[in-house]
């Protein structure tokens, strides 16, 4: 039975990632949990080597990296959450691949919370226990509730497992007090202690009697060397120690290693005093799990960042460093590591508070952001709650003409590189015949010298390629000899015309390039101006494109421009009138639906771009049901659209989606390929047209509230494995 599961499971693993949905880190587990609560006991049993488990608030990913490197180096076979999934599901899915290899070791990381229920499954040999931190409160709770759960699963292995512990961290070290198969990690430079303890220093007092700690040294947060001066209780003595430390900034570090089996300069690649602690944890932890120390220090020494940590990546000739932080301590040290870097820095803030970076980001202002002040660059501010991460660099003494706040990430990172210097598109030209001031676009046209030395101007959205006469013609609506005609006159070439009387005389021009297929008017319903034009066209090689257009600022006209700020949503005239709004992805699927009596919308622009669109038409309306194309872009933009609708005041009050795949729908299908289906099965006439309103309305009865795709799959794969999977009864079902 558990050979079935296993084998249902890699097969949402590969069509997760087939499919382009994600890496197959979390759904397969899911399914395995959902199927067999006990998966993760029954596929411990196959590890060989047993399992190691690792845990901490910062660092956890990079460790487990480090520490696998070195077992691997020393030849011994590892199974592992190597993309950080770290909640019970992620470690069922890199169990799924467990004991194909003989004396394979389990080394799992895992989240803070989650370290109690997976050890009871697992009944790990060792614990990695690294560090405690304050970090997502209102997802954890206070500092001491982890420490407690933590306690107790130590105590319910203490006899039979082996545990790694930073002695430098007293609610970590505590654990391991009076207690056998116990190895402590540290450090012991005071070249690198602070002047004191921090503002966002968590754990000061001793546990033991309550007493403050008296620091001898501080190294990073509330760890370093502290001794309580109530009771007497003292820093373990720890048995791995980087006992010299050089940072040299973003470049990494210099560590003297001492052991119980000698000791190893090591070259650190990873940029940090926080990265130098990783380090000694990994190798405490390889060192007890029967590494040679050669390993630990040539592994250590090729150590490339974990993904999303602290990775450098070469954007158009320069360096752009990726560091993550997500809690005062973490950020101090990122922090002082970019101090050593010496000169201005360009930097870019991303704060969001969404469920996975934890809603409260109160954190920012006891992170000591007063260290970098000096130090300012260009500054840009994006995500969520970019405005409060401006305020806190302003209150923190930072330059404010320096920092500027842009909401889009994509938008403000190229903004960013741009500031920095760095240059996109080398060549790029801006085409004359349509807007290309979309958002985070480019120039889509390229001058180039042609084979016979004569150079022409390309666009490749249009698909024109014209000689400096051609563009000339075309833009001005003549044919070349007129503007020859004009040139031997001696009569300046006009400026290519931006500004169209009207609708139709901008259309004109269009088909001038390419062929119209149609053209959607966004009309104020207060005013019944056209307020954004959309234009739906294919070039000379068959490509779709649109093309936007919007009034003049002063009203003589329109011009091939998308409009200032948010962008309106389509048919909002229907749209006030209804207490149930469709929202699809396009024009054409909101006419296909409007043709049959059924009010509908789109955001422009199509999946991915529903933040650049304003959504107040749909608050408060009583029902919206959206209903995505069936690709991948579907369903991200159905929760994207979910999302924005949460936060209108007041919200609609039922907001539900279709999920294409029990429609039957083929790939890239969309609700107009739906209705076209019906009315043919149908017969056409006005039976394809009562046929089809009464499956779309069948559809839209039976949507169910948002959810992504991970959540879809699993559920028709649950009413499978039940049988209770059945087909909606559409008419052609019936013929």
């Amino acid at each position: 039975m558990l050979r079935l599961k296993l084998m249902l499971a890699r097969l949402v693993r590969a069509a997760s990632r087939g499919l382009g949905r994600g890496g197959g880190t979390t759904l397969p587990g899911r399914l395995l949990l959902r199927l067999d609560k006990r998966a993760i006991a029954r596929l411990g049993d196959r590890l060989e080597g047993g399992a190691a488990l690792l845990s901490a608030t910062n660092g956890k990913t990079t460790t487990a990296s480090m520490i696998a490197g070195i077992l691997e180096r020393a030849g011994r076979p590892v199974v592992r959450n190597a993309a950080g999934s770290n909640m019970h599901w992620g470690i069922a899915t890199a169990l799924v691949d467990a004991g194909r290899r003989p004396g394979e070791l389990g080394l799992f990381e895992v989240d803070e919370a989650w370290l109690p229920a997976v050890a009871r499954d697992l009944e790990p040999q060792t614990f990695v226990l690294c560090n405690l931190f304050r970090d997502q409160l209102d997802r954890y709770g206070e500092l001491e509730l982890i420490a407690e759960r933590w306690a107790d699963a130590v105590a319910s292995r203490a006899g039979s497992a082996r545990f790694v512990l930073n002695a430098d961290d007293p609610l970590v070290a505590d654990l391991g007090r009076d207690r056998p198969g116990v190895v402590y990690f540290g450090i012991e430079d005071d070249s690198q202690a602070l002047p004191g303890l921090q503002h966002a220093a968590d754990s000061k007092h001793c546990r033991n009697c309550g007493a403050p700690y008296d620091y001898d040294a501080v190294y990073l947060g509330h760890l370093g060397r502290y001794h309580c001066p109530n009771c007497g209780r003292r820093r373990p003595e720890p048995q791995v120690v980087a006992e010299r430390v050089v940072l040299d900034g973003m470049s990494g570090s210099r560590i003297r290693l001492r052991t119980p089996v000698g000791d190893a300069e090591v070259r650190l690649p990873l940029p940090g005093l926080y990265n130098v602690y990783n380090a000694v944890a990994a190798a405490a932890a390889a060192l007890e799990l029967g590494a040679p120390l050669a390993d630990v220090a040539a592994s250590l020494e090729a150590q490339a960042a974990a993904f999303g940590r602290v990775e450098t990546i070469p954007v158009d000739g320069r360096d752009v460093s990726i560091l993550l932080v997500k809690n005062p301590a973490g950020a101090n040290e990122v922090l002082r590591t970019l101090t050593l870097e010496g000169g201005q820095l360009d930097l870019w803030f991303a704060l969001n508070d969404r469920i996975a970076d934890g809603r409260d980001v109160s954190w920012i202002w006891d992170a000591d952001h007063e260290l970098l002040a000096d130090h300012a660059g260009q500054v840009t501010c994006t995500g969520t709650r970019a405005a409060e991460m401006a305020l806190r660099l302003k209150y923190a003494g930072w330059p404010q003409d320096r920092i500027r706040v842009v909401p889009g990430i994509g938008a403000s990172l190229d903004a960013a590189l741009t500031e920095a210097g760095a240059v996109f598109h080398a060549g790029g030209v801006y085409c004359p015949f349509h807007d290309d001031a979309r958002p985070g676009g480019s120039p889509s046209g390229s001058v180039f010298c042609g084979d016979d030395g004569v150079w022409r101007f390309r666009c490749h959205v249009c698909a024109i390629t014209e000689d400096a006469i051609g563009v000339q013609a075309r833009s001005r609506g003549i044919d070349s000899a007129a503007v020859l005609r004009g040139m031997a006159a001696g009569a300046a070439p006009a400026r290519p015309p931006r500004v169209f009387a009207d609708v139709l005389s901008l259309l004109a021009s269009v088909a001038q390039y390419a062929t119209v297929e149609d053209h959607y008017a966004y009309t104020d319903p207060a005013s019944g101006r056209v307020d954004l034009l959309v234009v739906r066209c294919r070039d000379d090689r068959g490509k779709k494109t649109f093309l936007q257009a919007s009034p003049v600022p002063n009203g003589a006209g329109l011009w091939m421009k998308r409009p200032a700020g948010l962008l309106p949503l389509f048919n909002r005239t229907r749209v006030a009138r209804a207490d149930r709004v469709v929202v699809v992805e396009g024009e054409k699927c909101a006419k296909a639906l409007q043709a049959i009596g059924i009010v509908a919308t789109t955001s422009p622009m199509g999946a991915g771009k529903a933040s650049a669109a304003d959504w107040s038409p749909l608050a408060g309306k009583a029902e919206v049901v959206l209903w995505p194309d069936h690709d991948a872009l579907g369903h991200t933009h159905v929760a994207d659209v979910a999302a924005l609708l949460a936060k209108l005041m007041p919200p609609p009050a039922l907001v539900k989606s279709i999920e294409p795949e029990r429609l039957h729908l083929g790939d890239r299908q969309d609700v107009a390929d739906f209705i076209a289906r019906i009315r043919e099965v149908a017969g056409g006439g006005e039976a394809g047209e009562q046929a089809a309103r009464e499956a779309v309305e069948t559809a839209l009865e039976r949507a169910a509230a948002p959810a992504g795709p991970s959540a879809c799959v699993l559920r028709l794969i649950e009413a499978s494995i039940a049988g209770t999977r059945r087909a909606v009864p559409f008419p052609w079902r019936t013929l």
